[in-house]
């Protein structure tokens, strides 16, 4: 299957870590989806669309924390620059997460993650049959060691010279 945003295909390994903050609607198809992406298409679709900004405005907030100093916050504003014209939006996400697997040899936690992610939307509707929507999105991924021990061994201690990271 592949995952669809805003009308964008991210079906490769680089994207399957990309934050999800900011939606509107999710939509689930089930089986081929010729018809509705292609002869091409995959076998099954996830189908996500971010809130479009309006003519009225907007802002919304949420934070959460949780075991192992986990914690992600997203936010959002949007509104018109010009009614019925002109509307811009503005979304972010941040999530950090102290990791559990200990490196006995430095001492950290090797396997702690990261991410931050933005999008700037500016909808234009020149006339009542015309609509552009303008995107402009990005983030940044760090997530630690992927860790892997032998069996037998404790699975959240590690012994390496050094922790290694994934970044994207």
């Amino acid at each position: 299957g592949v995952v669809y945003l805003d009308d964008v295909p991210y079906d490769d390994i680089l994207t399957r870590g990309m934050p999800l903050y900011g939606l509107d609607t999710v939509e689930l198809y089930r089986g081929p989806q010729g018809t509705r992406f292609g002869s091409a298409a995959p076998g099954g679709v996830l189908d996500l669309h971010s809130q479009l900004p309006g003519n009225e405005w907007h802002g919304s907030a949420a934070a959460s924390y949780a075991s192992w100093q986990t914690w992600q916050a997203d936010v959002g504003v949007s509104g018109p620059i010009m009614t019925n014209t002109l509307q811009l939006g503005v979304a972010g996400f941040y999530f950090n997460r102290e990791g559990f697997v200990k490196n006995t040899t430095t001492g950290d936690y090797g396997d702690s993650r990261e991410t931050l992610a933005g999008r700037t939307q500016l909808r234009w509707t020149p006339t009542d049959r015309l609509e552009l929507v303008f995107t402009a999105s990005g983030y940044r991924f760090d997530d630690g060691l992927q860790p892997g021990s032998p069996l037998g061994q404790d699975p959240y201690t590690i012994s390496r010279t050094f922790d290694g990271y994934d970044r994207q």
